[in-house]
């Protein structure tokens, strides 16, 4: 854990904002907007729905759900230099601790329970022991919702490489695996929001997109693996039931 607690310490300067050339706020607005397609749909729709946001860094997913009316909404993060953040940004409802230590000694329950970019930094070990203590967590027929980055995107290492403190790397297959195991119901594996900044590129990457995921396809049937159930976009969106 010592290499971590070393990385966690300054994550938002030496990693959260590292590439990123706009302001804070900026980013968080992007963050929103991307999470807003991502995963409030999947969110329960009983705004008085207690929610939990796994490793929540600056607070873009619970300032989005207070927004859209959710009033029991609460996150933790290991990084005290995310959690001041998330006070910057006029997040309160943030907690730091380490996700482990807080799931053990906390007694509530949850109608859902949400991890953004967070299910990738542990090792397999410590992800199966991370999802049984989020299935004892929930509520029965309560919702677990993760995006992590894709095996299977072009490129995928420029996501999974990207940050040294990940340790596994999934592909819908492998997730579904996992939460399956782990005793879940009615998995669901999704591809996440692809967007670029500033109208004109995205334009130009929603016309490239389509010839980007047929070409994939192509190399895929070439090669003789099948191409159904796989996405190809840099991360997934999973969600299960208790």
């Amino acid at each position: 854990m010592a290499f971590r607690d070393k990385f966690y310490r300054s994550y938002y300067n030496f990693q959260e904002s590292r590439h990123d050339s706009c302001s804070f706020e900026e980013s968080a607005y992007n963050s929103q907007w991307i999470l807003s397609k991502e995963i409030l749909s999947l969110v329960p729709s009983d705004k008085k729905s207690v929610i939990l946001d796994l490793g929540c860094g600056y607070g873009s997913l619970i300032s989005l759900l207070k927004r859209c009316g959710y009033s029991s909404v609460k996150g933790i993060d290991i990084s005290e230099e995310q959690v001041q953040k998330a006070k910057e940004l006029g997040v309160s409802e943030v907690v730091h601790s380490d996700l482990f230590h807080y799931l053990n000694d906390d007694s509530s329950s949850y109608d859902c329970i949400i991890g953004i970019d967070i299910i990738e930094h542990f090792n397999k070990e410590e992800l199966m022991n991370l999802l049984a203590l989020i299935k004892s967590r929930l509520k029965q027929h309560g919702k677990v919702i993760f995006r992590t980055p894709n095996g299977d995107a072009p490129f995928g290492s420029t996501f999974y490489y990207g940050d040294f403190t990940h340790e596994v790397v999934l592909n819908s297959f492998s997730a579904e695996q996992i939460m399956l195991t782990a005793g879940f119901n009615n998995v669901s594996i999704d591809s996440s929001c692809v967007k670029v900044p500033g109208v004109l590129k995205n334009l130009i990457r929603s016309l490239l997109w389509p010839f980007v995921k047929f070409v994939c396809k192509i190399i895929l049937f070439a090669s003789g693996k099948s191409t159904r159930k796989l996405f190809f976009t840099p991360n997934l969106i999973i969600s299960a039931i208790k």
